[in-house]
């Protein structure tokens, strides 16, 4: 339990003078009444600083993160990069290491590779069942506990369908721990699973039939960050990395925002999303955007019309408005709850409290001051 600090200085604060003149009852009723509520707040603030200083923070022992490796055993040590046609095996091996300091129990297992946001290579979580090149992996599912250093090297081959098209395809293998890590104190506190993915990239030879595709425009604001993105695919037989322009305008048709985009990879028979944050936020209203992309080594492009979009009003803040009334002190509240946890930012908090309760003090002793220069004229007249 924290200790309770009972300060009753604002008692002292507005101790009256013995030998004070008795002025007008409406004046003194209203100064004292003034000076009451100040030095109250005054001691509360000295107060709340005190206890949240010598509140015990939850700051538990952060567990060292899960450094898990999966590497290929063979030529290349990054990844698997193969050329193979129609109804071919091959007999492939990769080695799961654990790179951290403590016993980990760890899960492998293949899936199906897709283009991340902005292009890049992601692998599908555990439990999502392959449905496309995955479903070439002939790799077991499995539980391993690795010891600190500890390595396990797994044999597993790629069967290429009879009827696979030409065409460049991709794969991959996971490793990822099975119990979660928690990390963070507080009011959050996330399960963390630290996952390392391969590729598994299969080339079939024969003619290639690159494409790209640009889809609807949409418009969010996530973590006050604003983005303005479209819809891109590549239906295609073969890898791309598309780049171009992005040109936003407003109702008039007034042209706000130009720049140059840059994708990283899209794989071929995938489709993702283009994302181009905008800032500051785009005020409500009505907009369009366009875009213009090509891959410069194939040469396939896709170009828009500048397409219509609308951005809505934010809603009120719940609550209240922030400073204002009733709705400060769960501002007060939430920001001490925020920095629980936290020591740099609970310091942060703490010194501020203390600078607003030696602020009130100091206005107090001054308007203090003042009355008993005045009491001491007021005597000499």
């Amino acid at each position: 339990m924290a200790p309770v600090v009972r300060l009753r200085l604002h008692r002292a604060l507005v101790a009256r003078p013995r030998n004070r003149p008795k002025w007008g009852i409406e004046s003194v009723a209203r100064r004292n009444l003034t000076r009451r509520i100040l030095a109250r707040l005054a001691g509360a603030t000295l107060i709340l600083a005190v206890v949240t200083t010598w509140a015990p923070i939850a700051v538990a022992a952060t567990p060292e993160p899960v450094r898990l490796g999966l590497t290929p055993v063979g030529p290349s040590d990054r990844y698997f990069d193969l050329t193979m046609a129609a109804g071919q095996t091959r007999k492939l091996r990769v080695q799961v290491a654990n790179f951290g300091s403590a016993d980990v129990l760890s899960r492998t297992y293949a899936a199906d590779a897709y283009s991340i946001v902005n292009g890049g290579f992601g692998a599908a979580l555990f439990g999502n069942q392959p449905s496309g090149t995955g479903r070439w992996l002939d790799y077991e599912t499995r539980e391993l506990r690795l010891k600190p250093g500890g390595t396990l090297t797994i044999d597993f081959q790629v069967r290429v369908p009879d009827q696979a098209a030409p065409g460049q395809y991709l794969a991959s293998l996971v490793a990822e721990n099975v119990d979660p890590v928690q990390s963070g104190a507080g009011s959050v506190a996330l399960n963390q699973v630290n996952r390392v993915a391969i590729a598994v990239a299969v080339e079939i030879p024969g003619p290639r039939h690159p494409a790209l595709g640009i889809g609807a425009v949409s418009y969010k604001v996530a973590a006050g960050f604003s983005f303005v993105s479209f819809a891109v695919t590549n239906p295609g037989n073969v890898h791309l990395k598309p780049s171009g322009a992005f040109i936003l305008r407003n109702v008039s048709g007034t042209e706000i925002v130009r720049t140059n985009v840059a994708m990283d990879s899209v794989y071929a028979g995938t489709d993702t999303q283009l994302e181009v944050p905008v800032t500051p936020p785009l005020a409500p209203g009505a907009y369009c955007a366009e875009l213009h992309l090509a891959d410069a080594a194939t040469r396939a492009d896709a170009s828009t019309a500048c397409l219509p979009f609308t951005v809505a009003a934010p809603s009120d803040v719940a609550g209240g408005t922030v400073g204002h009334g009733p709705a400060a002190a769960p501002v007060v509240r939430a920001a001490i709850d925020a920095a629980t946890g936290q020591p740099v930012l609970l310091v942060l908090v703490i010194v501020i409290l203390i600078l607003v309760a030696i602020a009130i003090l100091l206005f107090v002793r001054r308007r203090r001051q003042r009355e008993d220069d005045g009491i001491h004229q007021e005597g000499r007249v």
